[in-house]
């Protein structure tokens, strides 16, 4: 089974603890992935989400300069989900739910990597590589940057690896130091390295996430004849 976007969910509040509305249409076994920043301020795992290993970055000292945090953390829908908030991390907190179909409940993501702007702002965004081990991921990008404002920043995505490159949230919050949240999606092919994938914002820093999302294993079906088909 393919991974596919299901949708993105609701959200606002970014000047204080957000509310994040759960994606419509999400279904028993949905990978829901909620990806969260700040201005490098401590963000608090939400209660039944788990902390994405490895994906989370930060662009510079906490509430210094255009500092900027992003992580990530997940669940599989079980049915009980429901919209929740975000701890107010101190500053502007923005965050969103995206929910995914056909990814592996028990481990959804095969790679990840996180990165951030290092030295001078910039106005080109390089989200880190990743070297996949299983065919046909679907390969999701997310960038945090300190731009004040409530404007899409970024566009361009580019990764010669990727097909079918699709942003999903380009928004921000103007309030407090501001800053904003970018998502996009793009799907692999055979296993191995993909490229960085770049993509252009208003000169800024930002923290970067590339999450690889490995799609479930279907079960042999064993036949009364003895055969195995799968």
């Amino acid at each position: 089974m393919a991974v596919a976007f299901r949708a993105a969910g609701t959200s606002s509040g970014f000047g204080g603890a957000p509310t994040v509305g759960i994606p419509a249409g999400t279904v028993v076994g949905d990978l829901l992935l909620l990806i969260v920043t700040s201005r490098n301020q401590a963000i608090t795992t939400p209660s039944g989400y788990t902390a994405v290993a490895g994906a989370t970055a930060n662009s510079a000292a906490d509430g210094t300069g255009n500092a900027t945090r992003i992580q990530a953390y997940y669940r599989i829908a079980d049915g009980s989900e429901a919209s929740f908030s975000v701890a107010d991390s101190g500053d502007y907190t923005v965050a969103r739910l995206f929910g995914f179909s056909g990814a592996d409940t028990s481990t959804p993501f095969n790679v990840v990597a996180a990165d951030t702007q290092a030295g001078a702002a910039s106005t080109t965004v390089t989200l880190p590589s990743v070297t996949t081990t299983v065919d046909d991921c679907l390969i999701v990008l997310a960038i945090g940057h300190g731009i004040d404002s409530t404007a899409a920043q970024v566009s361009g995505y580019t990764n010669a690896s990727l097909t079918g490159i699709t942003e999903v949230m380009d928004t921000g919050s103007d309030s407090f130091s501001g800053g904003g949240l970018a998502v996009a999606y793009g799907q692999s092919g055979a296993a191995g390295a993909i490229g960085s994938t770049t993509a252009t914002i208003a000169n800024s820093w930002h923290s970067r996430l590339t999450l690889a999302l490995q799609p479930a294993v279907s079960a042999p079906v064993v036949h009364a004849w003895g055969g195995i088909i799968g």
